[in-house]
């Protein structure tokens, strides 16, 4: 039986990548190990306050979706990066002299970042790994969501991946002072495949009680969970 379901693919960069990388994977198999450390309710006990259960963030359904939506690529080998002096400088074993880059500080002179917080040469790390997508269907590559103790921020873009399978390196910036090895397996970029519609905006002038009345109640009826049981739908990524 024919699948429905929309394929993206991930294509190795060359023979060998197979053999030393980490494979791309769902996010939800690579959720930020502060969130899974968290406990879903305040200090560690369920009580209901104020009619609600104290609940963290640990069971927000939407950071959740965020969290798993997509699929991520690592960095691909060993990257040694010293952002403590004026420029930037990097060391990786020649064999792997492809996957890394940068670009030079005239191309993004325009872009006006906090250059006492980050360095001003966009660094550009290839994952090796090329993403390809089913018709009709983009990509959104961004920071992997929540994973705040990286010392980089993924420039953030969007492919036409079913026309041009994504074959370049991601820009990011590098915070200024690291000094360190961005070991292989570092969560680089998350990829988030959605299809391309034409949308129109629509604002009106009155609140629209058909959509808005019930849902106070409805979200409120239990102490805690009914947006999940009621109104969430789950995700895929397989």
């Amino acid at each position: 039986m024919k699948s429905n379901k929309k394929k993206i693919t991930f294509i190795p960069k060359n023979e060998f990548v197979i053999e030393y990388t980490h494979k791309p994977e769902p996010m939800v198999k690579n959720l930020p190990a502060w969130w899974r450390k968290v406990h879903p309710y305040v200090n560690g006990e369920k009580k209901v306050i104020r009619g609600q259960y104290n609940e963290t963030v640990k069971k927000c359904p939407g950071i959740l979706d965020l969290l798993s939506t997509g699929y991520l690529l690592k960095t691909p080998c060993d990257i040694y990066v010293d952002a403590t002096g004026p420029k930037l400088t990097w060391q990786v074993h020649d064999a792997h002299k492809e996957s890394v880059a940068v670009h030079s500080q005239e191309q993004v002179e325009g872009w006006d970042f906090d250059k006492e917080e980050w360095m001003e040469d966009i660094f550009r790390i290839h994952p090796m790994w090329v993403v390809a997508t089913s018709k009709g269907y983009s990509t959104l590559f961004i920071q992997p969501s929540f994973h705040t103790s990286l010392p980089f921020e993924i420039v953030p873009a969007i492919v036409d991946t079913d026309l041009y399978p994504s074959d370049g390196p991601f820009s990011m910036r590098i915070k200024r002072g690291f000094k360190g090895i961005l070991e292989a397996g570092t969560p680089l970029v998350q990829c988030i495949p959605y299809k391309r519609e034409e949308w129109e905006s629509n604002i009106l002038e009155k609140p629209d009680l058909k959509v808005l009345g019930s849902i106070p109640w409805k979200l409120r009826h239990k102490f805690g969970g009914a947006y999940k049981r009621l109104m969430w739908e789950k995700k895929v990524f397989n």
